[in-house]
């Protein structure tokens, strides 16, 4: 299950930056996905096209292990594992509450990092997704962890 706070790296993404701003579930859907695409053109020059797809198929595996009873719904899992293009990830999270939307984006992502962290290591990884952490114009920045 997610803690409310989790932290990759150093870098935290808590569900509470999205919401706190009154954010809606399609505004923090339309955040994930534009973080999506950062990583997409980050990575595919790295992975190719299917490497980056298999990892994102193998996140949102990752995820729906981990966010399915989050989101209140008995289907919820299937859903998430139907997601196969952004764009579907994109309209699953607009149907949900924000706090459980921002919940599950901050999953997805931090999944997809720790993923990433465990095939080339914290320091490559940091590297190339570096520019994913950072204020994406109309969401909310990422934030480093109080000391």
């Amino acid at each position: 299950m997610l803690s409310k706070n989790q932290e990759v790296r150093g870098v935290a993404v808590p569900p509470d930056a999205w919401t706190a701003g009154g954010m809606s579930a399609a505004q923090i859907a339309a955040a994930v996905i534009e973080r999506w695409h950062l990583i997409d053109d980050g990575l595919t020059p790295v992975l190719g096209g299917r490497g980056l797809v298999a990892l994102y198929q193998r996140t949102l595996f990752l995820t729906a292990q981990d966010c399915s009873e989050l989101m209140g719904l008995p289907e919820a899992r299937q859903e998430l594992l139907a997601a196969a293009t952004p764009a579907a990830l994109q309209l699953l999270i607009t149907r949900l509450t924000p706090d459980t939307a921002a919940a599950l984006g901050s999953s997805f992502l931090q999944t997809f990092r720790s993923l990433v962290t465990s095939l080339v290591g914290p320091s490559l990884t940091e590297r190339l997704l570096h520019n994913v952490w950072t204020p994406v114009p109309g969401g909310a920045p990422a934030q480093e962890p109080s000391p």
